[in-house]
């Protein structure tokens, strides 16, 4: 599962340097033009080359936030086991415990003390067992 909560600024202009780094057939058959599926198709390229879920997103939002550095990018990454997401410029919460994990662009429950922001310019990373939070390349604010 993949998503998009944000935007790319300057959609499709500023990031249309990007299209260069996929095949010409995924470009053909997008599902739609967005800027979801276009990051969809960058990821699932990343995914190809043998990155993980954590660095494909890494590596893409580096790519785009090169291009298009206003842009608000939380994307999820979900493999039926474990979760990556990131948080430029976009709310991200986390609510980890009693082995299951929930991640929300808001805390469901806010009087659940279980709920924790997730840092602007950060990665997470979490299974129903543990989580980490590190900083993309311009570090966790």
């Amino acid at each position: 599962m993949f998503s998009l909560n944000g935007v790319i600024d300057g959609w499709p202009v500023s990031v249309a340097p990007l299209a260069d780094l996929l095949p010409s057939a995924d470009l053909m058959t997008l599902e739609a033009p967005t800027d979801s599926a276009f990051l969809w198709a960058l990821v699932r390229g990343q995914l190809r080359d043998g990155r993980s879920a954590a660095m494909a997103l890494t590596r893409v939002v580096s790519d785009v936030l090169a291009l298009a550095p206003r842009s608000r990018l939380n994307l999820l990454l979900h493999d039926g086991q474990k979760i990556a997401a990131t948080t430029v410029s976009h709310a991200l919460w986390l609510r980890h415990g009693g082995g299951s994990v929930i991640v929300s662009s808001e805390a469901l429950d806010p009087g659940d003390a279980r709920w924790q922001q997730v840092p602007d310019l950060c990665l997470l990373v979490a299974t129903a067992a543990d989580f980490s939070i590190d900083p993309l390349d311009q570090g966790c604010s």
